[in-house]
């Protein structure tokens, strides 16, 4: 067989194959077979055909390829179900955080610390409309001696700690702030210190009041000079002194958390003429940290000085501020760039995510509040544009569809396909953690994803297709599915889509539906065993605490688990362990009241330690009657009888965590028993709950 005939036949043997592969493709979609690729990436799914769902750019394609080429294959061999939920978008308010209208609260300095009594009352009127922010504007004027009169001091202990306390109150209330510190609340001009090294050092000065509380920090407005901190009518107001402020200030708060300029032009300044993009994003880099507070905003052509040239500007803020934070204050009511029609526009283009409620409320509540939205959200058509523009201020995520593997196997595979929408404005700047959930009556399994939410970006649909290896010991049955996202820094700030009967408060996560676990022959002897001694009905639970290590990865054999333990008129309490400590949750009646009760157990550098926080409630707890059999005392001011602390009694607001520590405990004891009564007082009424635990 000569070259030519080899080739030729080579040819036709190609063309034979490939149509086979094609047929078999083309019966596979027919017959509903879905094919999936998993990825080493902690189980992230995709679709090994190109699919629009995927909403992959162009760009990304090279990459896409690389994680296929790496990826193992399985198949499925029926399709996904899908859920019946309520895929349509919810008009409810959201209490997410890190986005909506502020209230602000001054803190101002004087001889002996910070009166920093205004942050209660912006905290009630948040709490009171279901909002999440407090714009803390700290008055350090007290510190420049050219406004103090007698010469330029430093940030003491006392002020330090009234400030800390400042941010406790609003940690304890589940609110987060924007932080502005200035040296003029009054709109004065040049009570700045005389020199910029004085500033400097102020800045300097509040590196360790930025770490404490980075947790609940939003973002930092650069501040400093000016009036109100508005950076303009300043001796510093230049672009030499304004450039030191900012690399100050990029240095001095963490490295999480955006800075906010107040306009481009001092970006441009700083960083040049590019905003960040895609492939510069979260890169850790100062511009990647600069963002731009208006409190110009719609007030005119220029926003009052605010843009150099608007149309330029709004183009650079479409791209920039998709990974920086953007917001302000609404000013000069009667101009047409507030009026809800231009006003809706330019908020997507800015991507909006956080405005003044306060100021000016001729716009905020009057104007917007008498004017009805009319644009292309149908779900919102005859709302106020109050109504409208507060509910998208930031990220507002919608699940538009959910489907979910209907039968799995002990230690197999789950898939799960969701679609999301992001109606908001902007998206999600500040990096969260997102778990999946396994929940059914008795226990609950949790993992952690390699979701990033800061990928859901404004006015698009994204698809997520997920993976995970259940768990081989996992009890067969129905199971219900949740994701939770949660704040990297602090999990008390969680974000619920808005879709109505998908948020579960006792476990402040987001339904997506159901699956049931099938009974695998096959399956490994693995996983955590626990034994129990027995409920005897009276809410008194003997719990043994078992020695655990749980990775949260994503891998099967690494879910976390959570037990149900015990139940009293309506409280359920459960049990999980993490990081080798245990935790028993009691969860209420009434979760708009109370969210959940924590009681904390684990043993770290042979020091023992029991804590409780209250939840979302407003009455208080107590915890009474604690008993150890082997008793060292206590290193706290519990009273002690006979080896017995006879009454400990903790109260306090919302959220307040109280802890009680046992130090010197003899390393050769093989147990500790402890015995906690709750039970409420305030509204209610509540039954108490009696838990007695011990460790082997």
């Amino acid at each position: 067989m000569n070259y030519q005939s080899t080739q030729k036949l080579k040819s036709s043997h190609g063309i034979t194959l490939i149509a086979l592969v094609i047929t078999i493709i083309l019966l596979l979609i027919l017959s509903g077979v879905a094919i999936y690729h998993l990825t080493n990436d902690n189980g992230l799914l995709k679709k090994a055909t190109k699919s629009a769902d995927l909403h992959e750019k162009e760009k990304n394609k090279e990459q896409i390829k690389l994680l296929q080429a790496e990826a193992d294959t399985f198949v499925y061999t029926s399709q996904l179900n899908l859920q019946d939920l309520n895929y349509t978008e919810s008009t409810r308010r959201l209490p997410n955080p890190d986005r909506g209208f502020y209230y602000p609260a001054i803190i101002v300095g004087n001889s002996t610390g910070f009166d920093y009594s205004q942050v209660n009352n912006a905290i009630s009127d948040a709490l009171n409309t279901n909002r999440t922010l407090v714009h803390l504007r700290i008055n350090i004027s007290k510190l420049s001696g050219r406004a103090n009169g007698n010469g330029d001091l430093n940030l003491s202990d006392a002020d330090i700690a009234d400030l800390n306390s400042a941010f406790d109150l609003l940690r304890k209330n589940k609110l987060k702030a924007i932080v502005r510190v200035a040296y003029d609340y009054d709109g004065e001009t040049n009570k700045e210190p005389y020199t910029l090294s004085a500033i400097l050092k102020h800045i300097e000065q509040f590196k360790t009041i930025f770490e404490t509380n980075k947790d609940i920090i939003t973002v930092v407005e650069a501040g400093f000079i000016g009036q109100w901190g508005e950076m303009h009518d300043s001796d510093y107001a230049n672009p030499k002194d304004i450039n030191e402020i900012l690399k100050a200030l990029l240095k001095t708060v963490p490295d999480t958390i955006t800075v906010n300029a107040r306009t481009l032009t001092m970006y441009r300044n700083l960083f040049g003429s590019d905003p960040i993009r895609e492939n510069t994003a979260y890169d850790g880099s100062g511009a990647s940290r600069l963002g731009m507070f208006n409190d110009g905003y719609l007030g005119s052509e220029s926003d009052l000085g605010t843009y150099y040239n608007r149309e330029e500007d709004l183009k650079f803020l479409e791209s920039h501020a998709n990974y920086t934070f953007f917001g302000g204050e609404a000013v000069a009511p009667n101009n047409p760039y507030n009026d809800i029609e231009n006003a809706q526009v330019e908020m997507f283009r800015t991507h909006t995510t956080y405005l003044n409620y306060i100021w000016n409320n001729e716009i905020t509540q009057v104007k917007w509040g008498n004017s009805i939205y009319n644009g292309p959200n149908s779900i919102y058509k005859g709302q106020t544009a109050q109504k409208y523009i507060e509910d998208h201020l930031g990220y507002r995520f919608v699940l538009k569809k959910s489907k979910i593997s209907p039968n799995v196997k002990q230690g197999e595979k789950l898939a799960i396909s969701i679609n999301i929408e992001n109606t908001g404005f902007g998206n999600v700047i500040n990096e969260k953690k997102v778990k999946l959930m396994l929940k059914n009556p008795e226990m609950i399994y949790v993992t952690d994803t390699n979701i990033d939410v800061r990928q859901w970006n404004s006015n698009e649909t994204i698809t997520k297709n997920i993976v995970f290896t259940i768990p081989n010991d996992i009890n067969t049955g129905e199971w219900e599915i949740y994701l939770k996202i949660e704040d990297k820094e602090n999990d008390q700030y969680v974000i619920q889509f808005a879709n109505d009967e998908t948020w579960n408060p006792y476990v402040n996560a987001n339904y997506i539906g159901k699956f049931n676990v099938v009974k695998n022959e096959n399956a490994k002897e693995v996983g955590l065993k626990q034994e129990y001694a027995g409920f005897e009905g009276d809410g008194t639970k003997d719990i043994i605490l078992p020695d655990m290590n749980v990775q949260l990865d994503g891998k099967g054999d690494e879910w976390t688990k959570s037990y149900f333990v015990a139940e009293k008129d309506g409280i359920k309490v459960y049990y999980y362990e993490k990081d080798n400590f245990g935790y028993l949750y009691c969860t209420p009646i009434n979760p708009d009241e109370l969210k959940h009760a924590l009681v904390k157990y684990g043993q770290q550098d042979e020091n023992y330690s029991i804590a409780y926080t209250s939840g979302s409630w407003n009455g208080t707890w107590e915890i009474t009657d604690i008993t150890q059999t082997e008793l060292y005392p206590w290193s706290s001011n519990a009273t002690l009888k006979e080896n017995i602390a006879e009454s400990y009694s903790v109260q306090g607001e919302d959220g307040i965590e109280f802890q009680m520590k046992l130090s010197g405990l003899n390393p050769e004891k093989q147990y500790t028993k402890i015995k906690l009564e709750l039970f409420a007082t305030g509204y209610g009424p509540y039954p108490d709950v009696t838990i007695e635990f011990e460790r082997k």
